[in-house]
């Protein structure tokens, strides 16, 4: 996983989102919103030339007016914002450093060239047999200090109830490996592949962070005990990109952040998904090569 790719993933969703407004401001009715009251009574005008501005023409008899004013305002604001995100995600962007494996060989010294690339990229450790086995070494997985689960084991915290999230309920139609049913078809994939790497996990489970509730796709345990997230974004409409960007303010609220206990994977433009980028951004958040003691 790359921590650029994650922000130019943001940074795209973004942008579409921006487009999408501007070609709703085009067609909405032209003009500004002006709300007075007297105390007894609001009044409504169209201020949205000089003249108006000096004489107010009164719109209160028609709503539908009004309200194309309102949303014109709130779309103009929500253009403003954007553009400021933006602004900001380009400035972080330009002064971060791919992740990308090619990208780090290329900066490394010339003579590192004739050694195998691929030796020097696969983590010593990469093999999965030699990580601790939530079966064959259960005193070991998890710390229970982390979780703060007293005597429970892995297999119990899997098997834990949990609230799942019931939204759209009649789009989960993919049976997964575990027979619960998914939204997606990419989403059985995704879980199929924590099946195989016997990573214990929740699905869709319904959290509480800062009095609202949200739902990761997965929350995945890891051998020393951390909650991993992740989300996989699929369809990135405006509704679809103004909730993954709440969910990322939710999750830094949290300590949830991006690169150390939160990823973030994509469908691509045409809405296919590319299982070999999901399998390696899996294995960094739950098989890394280094864990900080904290």
């Amino acid at each position: 996983m790359d921590y650029v790719r994650c922000l130019n993933g943001l940074l795209s969703l973004l942008k579409g989102q921006r487009k999408a407004l501007n070609n709703e401001l085009r067609k909405l009715q032209k003009g500004k919103l002006m709300i007075s009251s007297n105390g007894k009574r609001l009044s409504f005008f169209d201020i949205g030339d000089p003249y108006s501005r000096i004489h107010p023409k009164g719109i209160g008899r028609d709503q539908d007016k009004v309200y194309q004013l309102a949303r014109r305002a709130y779309v103009t604001e929500q253009i403003e914002r954007i553009n400021t995100n933006i602004t900001l995600l380009e400035k972080t962007i330009s002064g971060s450093f791919s992740l990308e494996a090619k990208a780090i060989l290329e900066a490394m010294p010339k003579h590192f060239s004739i050694l195998e690339d691929r030796r020097i990229i696969q983590p010593s450790q990469k093999d999965t047999a030699v990580w601790p086995n939530p079966v064959r070494d259960p005193e070991v997985y998890p710390k229970k200090a982390l979780l703060k689960l007293e005597n429970m084991t892995p297999q119990e915290w899997a098997a834990l109830p949990y609230r799942e999230n019931t939204k759209n309920l009649e789009r989960k139609i993919h049976r997964a490996n575990k027979g619960f049913y998914t939204r997606s078809k990419s989403e059985v994939l995704i879980t199929g592949e924590y099946d195989r790497r016997e990573i214990y996990y929740h699905y869709d489970e319904v959290i509480e962070i800062d009095g609202k509730w949200i739902s990761p796709d997965v929350i995945g345990l890891r051998f020393d005990g951390w909650l991993i997230y992740q989300e996989h974004l699929g369809l990135q409409d405006e509704l679809y990109s103004s909730d993954t960007i709440r969910k990322l303010i939710l999750y830094q609220k949290a300590g949830i952040v991006l690169g150390k206990n939160l990823f973030l994977t994509f469908d691509d433009a045409n809405g296919a998904i590319n299982m070999e980028l999901i399998r390696a951004s899996i294995d960094t958040m739950f098989f890394p090569s280094f864990i900080p003691a904290s």
